[in-house]
């Protein structure tokens, strides 16, 4: 059973630092060359992702690790594969999804499930 205060605090860490990566211009510039018009963000598929998003570390990071290290790899390894899997989709159907983006948001979605599987651990 998840405890529904580390549910809440997963999300509010994981959202306040996503909130960095999600800030910058970069991806406000690389939208508009995909879609032709401004980055419109849907908040109800934004708010279902964060609400899915701590799953991942309650049912499979958090009994799967024996330390906060062990956490930080696997939370790590989960972001690598989850934000692999979106971008290189991306990149595979939309013509102006660069690679660098690509590359870049996968490093990022490595780096922020391990961190915050780390602090959660």
């Amino acid at each position: 059973m998840i405890n529904i205060k580390d549910y809440v605090t997963f999300i509010v860490i994981y959202v306040a630092i996503d909130y960095i990566w999600l800030s910058r211009d970069l991806h406000k510039e690389n939208i508009y060359k995909i879609q032709k018009k401004e980055l419109k963000l849907n908040l109800l598929a934004a708010g279902l992702f964060y609400l899915i998003a701590p799953l991942y570390f309650f049912y499979y990071i958090k009994p799967l690790s024996v330390s906060k290290f062990d956490a930080l790899k696997k939370g790590m390894l989960l972001g690598f594969l989850a934000y692999s899997t979106y971008d290189l989709t991306n990149k595979a159907v939309f013509e102006d999804y660069s690679w660098g983006y690509a590359f870049s948001d996968i490093a990022w979605g490595t780096i922020v499930l391990g961190i915050v599987s780390y602090i959660m651990y």
